[in-house]
């Protein structure tokens, strides 16, 4: 867990630490993306309606756009995650294990370029709960 605060932007820890999960070989990994904010839009729901009206304007492309902005998290952003995961700690991602990680998306910058005049880059914002998976007691908390 250390090398991965190495490997973040930037990373806080809120509450709790790591000192319980010393020893520990496996963690289940669990994602949530509820009341995240997207760009501008302090609802995913208003940022997802207004993509696919002006992907709309552009035939099927509207209806496929939102598909893939829901699929893409378990087709490839999850599995890169674990996959970054499992390199950088000392750590397996099991469907079962004593510890729980929750990745909680709560802001998503999906990015844009207006060439030469603005653009601003794709980035998130999370907390991370380590948790202990039977009852879901909070170990560490980090932002």
């Amino acid at each position: 867990m250390i090398s991965l605060s190495s490997i973040a932007q930037k990373i806080k820890l809120i509450e709790g630490d790591l000192a319980p999960l010393k020893g520990e070989t496996s963690i289940v990994v669990k994602f949530t993306y509820d009341h995240m904010r997207v760009g501008k839009f302090d609802k995913e729901e208003d940022y997802v309606a207004k993509k696919t009206a002006d992907y709309k304007k552009r035939a099927w492309q509207g209806d496929n756009w939102a598909k893939s902005w829901a699929s893409d998290r378990e087709r490839m952003f999850e599995p890169k995650f674990i996959e970054l995961f499992e390199k950088e700690t000392e750590m397996t991602v099991k469907k079962e294990a004593k510890y729980t990680l929750i990745f909680k998306t709560i802001f998503t910058e999906p990015g844009y370029n207006v060439p030469m005049i603005t653009h601003e880059n794709a980035r998130i914002d999370a907390e991370v709960w380590i948790v202990e998976t039977a009852g879901e007691k909070v170990i560490a908390k980090y932002r």
